[in-house]
């Protein structure tokens, strides 16, 4: 998961690029064993020393991107799942229903509280303020209804 900017530095030591460069450079392909994958790697960190060295420059940034990899885990896992779906309207209403709830979790939300409230008021609500029904929305209306005295 990304830091929050709060947690991590403004920016990495300026030296960092170029001492990885180095240790790159330094290992020359031609003298590798082509069956360790080093040649490959190397390989790899030169094609892609831009975003390399933007991870230096940026200290909110992550050098991994296991945060995105474990939010598609589920879409992987269930993938077989979903080929019975039904319909296509019913694959439409799980991938829906599955955004909602990943939306849920990464704004800290409970997904069946909110999908419980949503649905008992979703009738009633005006069609020009469906935006308040969103996750992140929904959360900090019930934090401030929360947090507001009794009278």
């Amino acid at each position: 998961m990304i830091a929050p900017p709060a947690q991590v530095p403004a920016e990495r030591p300026p030296e960092v690029p170029g001492r990885v460069l180095a240790l790159v450079c330094a290992e020359r392909p031609s003298e590798v064993n082509d069956r360790s994958g080093s040649t490959e790697a190397i390989g790899y960190a030169l094609n892609h020393w831009q975003a390399l060295e933007r991870y230096t420059e940026e200290g909110w940034l992550s050098i991994d991107n296991n945060a995105s990899e474990r939010a598609m885990k589920p879409v992987a896992l269930g993938r077989k799942n979903w080929l019975f779906a039904g319909s296509d309207a019913g694959g439409k209403t799980a991938a829906t229903l599955m955004s909602l709830c990943t939306t849920c979790k990464n704004v800290g939300v409970d997904a069946f509280a909110y999908l419980r409230d949503v649905l008992e008021r979703i009738s009633t609500h005006p069609a020009q303020r469906i935006r308040e029904l969103l996750p992140d929305q929904w959360k900090k209306e019930r934090a401030a209804t929360e947090t507001k005295p009794v009278e």
